[in-house]
């Protein structure tokens, strides 16, 4: 059986036992053949579970018998039996992790809900000498003791009592405990936090600098958050800003590149405008000049699509490097709140850059527009059957539409 399985077996005992006042002895009614059974197995292991039976044979005693007996100290990997909450911290390992303890004066144990207000104070003080074993080189548990060496050794024994808990302030412990979340710095607030804890003991006697952290951990609080922002303030300016020039000259090239690479194609506009011009003849009848006129049209119109199409890729070329800026700029807003300000200037370039290149490919798509249209006026102008063509099949549409429109009611 687990050791928390036989420790619940022994708190189901301890709850139901009367206890005399300021005494390990107790009285206890037996209620069921399952209580029974359990207190037999118990009483049979002394050394394991710490139940010694005041009477001569425990095999003997009947459901709806009152028994007395004395709760001594189980084995200590079972959990403690604690009077106090002075008992816990004095139990093995119990002033730097939890254990398991049945806390007699408050008729509690660990693993319960709603704690006593002093075992919620220990239960926090537990959680911040964790964080400072994080921060520290090593926390001896067999000691006890935390063990700083950057800079020295330095050895801060874990001693605390009651009285520290009661005159703890908690409101300060957990503005501190929140300070350590999963962030990119969580790594420099922990060698901070372990400066400013050895500039706080280091002049205070060896025993007392823990209990002496405890009295000042509002101290300690604001002497991290002074080193945090130095931290953050050089950062900014040695890495941060940096990062963002490199950043900023990265999404600018690929900016430019998206121009760069269809320049051909734009430059092969006023060329093409120039053949279109020069290659369409004037015509009255159905004749070669006709089809080729219209052949020329026919390759404005594959000229005008391809260059479309090269556009509009480069249009969501740029809409996926904005959608880039953006997650930087968020991750920014995120990380480095403190200086988003600071480099805010280098998004701000990036997008007005954005909306450049966005116009000057309209711009492009109008010029394209606006050469198809003079293409095919060109071509009507001088090719006659075409314009007839164009003309009577006009006039024919037009009319059906009146006659249409005369229909309906």
């Amino acid at each position: 059986m687990m050791s928390k399985e036989k420790f619940e077996q022994l708190v189901s005992v301890y709850r139901a036992t009367q206890f005399e006042a300021c005494a390990r002895a107790g009285t206890l009614t037996v209620a069921t053949t399952e209580q029974l059974t359990l207190l037999i197995k118990l009483f049979d292991d002394p050394r394991e579970f710490g139940l010694a039976y005041s009477g001569l044979d425990a095999s003997k005693i009947n459901v709806g018998d009152t028994i007395h007996f004395h709760v001594e100290d189980p084995r200590v990997g079972l959990g403690c039996f604690a009077q106090s909450l002075e008992d816990v911290l004095n139990f093995r390992t119990g002033r730097i992790r939890a254990q398991r303890f049945f806390l007699l004066d408050e008729v509690w144990a660990s693993g319960d809900a709603d704690p006593p207000e002093l075992v919620a104070r220990y239960q926090i003080v537990l959680k911040l000498i964790e964080l400072f074993g994080e921060c520290a080189a090593y926390l001896d548990k067999d000691a006890q003791e935390l063990v700083l060496v950057d800079g020295g050794k330095l050895t801060i024994p874990v001693s605390y009592s009651v009285k520290h808990l009661t005159e703890l302030d908690v409101r300060k412990v957990e503005e501190l405990l929140s300070r350590f979340g999963l962030d990119t710095h969580r790594e420099q607030k922990l060698s901070i936090l372990a400066k400013e804890i050895r500039a706080i003991c280091s002049p205070i006697t060896l025993r007392n600098r823990f209990a002496f952290l405890l009295e000042h951990v509002a101290e300690l609080l604001k002497r991290f958050d002074e080193g945090y922002r130095l931290f953050v303030a050089d950062f900014s300016y040695e890495k941060i800003v940096n990062q963002m020039e490199v950043a900023k000259l990265e999404e600018l090239a690929k900016i430019h590149k998206t121009f760069a690479d269809v320049q051909n194609q734009i430059l092969g506009i006023p060329v093409a405008t120039i053949i279109v011009a020069t290659q369409l003849k004037p015509t009255s009848a159905v004749d070669a000049t006709l089809w080729v006129n219209s052949a020329v049209l026919v390759g404005v119109w594959v000229f005008a699509i391809l260059t479309w199409l090269v556009l509009r890729n480069q249009l969501h070329t740029l809409n996926a490097i904005e959608e880039e800026i953006d997650r930087k700029w968020k991750k920014i807003e995120t990380d480095y709140a403190a200086i988003k300000d600071i480099v805010s200037g280098t998004f701000t370039a990036l997008k007005h850059r954005l909306r450049t290149q966005r116009v000057a490919f309209r711009a492009v798509d109008a010029v394209v527009v606006v050469g198809v249209l003079m293409a095919h006026i060109v071509y009507l102008a001088l090719t006659k059957p075409a314009l007839i063509f164009v003309c009577s099949y006009s006039v024919q549409l037009f009319q059906y539409l009146c006659d249409l429109s005369q229909s309906l009611p």
